[in-house]
């Protein structure tokens, strides 16, 4: 592991990235972001810079990496966004899609189209083993990916670990942090910053009203971040996107009131995590007039398993593809196991309608009540799963006013409270097309598996995994008994 002597913690050494991305938006968009990614690149300017020559490489990589999408059948979706400072806070590693999430910010980054400014990793409780918060493992997650993208200006922070009691710490299994290079990146896990310092530090960096929050997991980490600095968040603010859900009435409608705490949350995942915090951010936001968009699970379309596992098929040698299409496929067995033991409310024709595309009649047909957790259920899952934290994001990047996006229904979401326009797609009426998610996630698995064609570290990567493969079936082999060569 390479020596990062002068940078703050939670980064890489520093390269010249984050003033090329200055300039490109300030070639095409100019003004607030692109001062904040001046700003932000003196955060690392302190250590020693990298190389001319590999910031030219990577350049070169993208470079190439633009061209073949180009010359492919994708559309540019993201070609009408504006740019965008964001600050993304997020558990990866149960959830594929968390993951997915990150890699979309961090490609738009990458690409000059938004400044990814820190990325914070909560979550999970602390082991109650070793006082060790999982929030540190998620965070070397983030770091190693970040790392793959040569993201090494985007720093990473370890936030909150959530109301997690001891007795309910699941410990993580062995797929989700299963990417090259995670143990080295992990045994620096000491040097990540706190997630309190890094907000802080990154907010009084930037321009007013230009940081996006986009909230993937529990809100602990904004809620104590307004709790302490509630001028600087405020003014630091443009708004607000929350994976979660408030509370509506009989008719469907968002029950405000119109004096505080004006919102109730609902019982969505991540509002779940952390209940008093979720109601704490909701009810912050509007007083302070900071715009809210929020999205609920009943707004988030379904999206197709086998995208995911028909990549992974078709670039098996590609490390994030790779790792997309295992922890697509582990995650749902790992959860079949928990349905099977009684842990989660919904039952097993649940699962396999929803996982595996299976009818409720072919389910009593294949006597499915009956199957146990060591059922292969792997070679069933061709279903769907909602890509939760993927929408959370698009809703931060697009505007009510960007009428060709076709993605958000701002006009029915929208709530005027306590003088200020918020955003609540917490109804059916407000899901998201498929197609047009599909859409983008398809031009960010384009650019990925580009880049890991390009790309040094990728080809390395990919390279010892055939090597390993190789190795692995000689092995088989010898010890089956087979010489390799033609028996008679």
């Amino acid at each position: 592991m390479e020596s990062h002597e002068g940078t703050t913690p939670g980064e890489r050494r520093p390269d010249a990235r984050l003033r090329a991305l200055h300039g490109a938006l300030d070639e095409e968009q100019g003004g607030v972001h692109a001062r904040n990614a001046e700003a932000l690149a003196q955060r690392s300017s302190e250590g020693t810079t990298r190389t001319c020559l590999n910031h030219m490489h990577r350049e070169l990589i993208l470079s190439m990496t633009r061209q073949a999408m180009r010359l492919s059948d994708a559309s540019d979706v993201f070609r009408h966004l504006r740019a965008r400072t964001l600050v993304l806070v997020t558990d990866p590693g149960p959830d594929v899609y968390d993951v997915i999430a990150l890699l979309m910010a961090a490609s738009l980054h990458l690409q000059g189209r938004v400044v990814l400014a820190a990325v914070i990793c909560n979550g999970g409780g602390v082991d109650p083993k070793t006082g060790t918060p999982l929030a540190v493992r998620r965070a070397a997650l983030a770091r190693v990916l970040l790392d793959y993208f040569n993201l090494y200006d985007v720093p990473v922070g370890v936030g909150s670990p959530t109301m997690v009691e001891a007795r309910d710490f699941v410990s993580p299994l062995a797929y989700q942090f299963d990417f090259p290079g995670f143990d080295s990146v992990a045994a620096e896990a000491h040097l990540f910053a706190d997630g309190q310092t890094l907000l802080v530090d990154t907010l009084r960096r930037v321009e007013g009203r230009s940081v996006t929050f986009v909230i993937a997991s529990a809100l602990s980490d904004l809620a104590l971040l307004v709790r302490s600095y509630p001028d600087l968040v405020r003014d630091k603010t443009e708004c607000v996107s929350i994976m979660g859900g408030v509370a509506c009435n009989d008719q469907g409608m968002v029950a405000a009131q119109d004096k505080a705490p004006y919102l109730q949350p609902d019982r969505a995942g991540n509002n779940q995590q952390d209940q008093d915090a979720a109601s704490a951010v909701y009810t912050w936001c509007v007083e302070q007039r900071v715009p809210l968009r929020v999205v609920s699970r009943l707004a988030v379309p379904s999206i197709p398993l086998r995208v995911v596992r028909t990549l992974a098929t078709n670039h098996p040698h590609d490390p994030v593809i790779r790792y997309l299409g295992a922890s697509s496929e582990l995650g749902l067995v790992d959860l079949w196991k928990k349905v099977c033991q009684g842990r989660i409310p919904r039952g097993k024709r649940w699962f396999f309608s929803t996982f595996c595309g299976i009818s409720s009649a072919e389910f009593d047909e294949i006597q499915g009540e009956q199957l146990g957790e060591n059922f292969p259920i792997g070679n069933l899952l061709d279903g769907t799963s909602k890509a939760y934290d993927v929408v959370a994001l698009l809703l931060a990047l697009h505007d009510p006013g960007d009428t060709g996006q076709g993605l958000f229904p701002f006009d029915q979401a929208h709530l005027r409270l306590n003088g200020a326009d918020h955003y609540f797609f917490v109804q059916p009426q407000h899901i998201v097309p498929a197609p047009k998610v599909l859409d983008h996630l398809s031009l960010l698995y384009q650019f990925v598996i580009g880049l890991g064609k390009w790309s040094f570290r990728a080809r390395v990567q990919q390279a010892g995994r055939m090597v390993r493969g190789v190795a692995g079936g000689m092995r088989h082999q010898v010890s089956q008994g087979h010489s390799g060569k033609n028996k008679k």
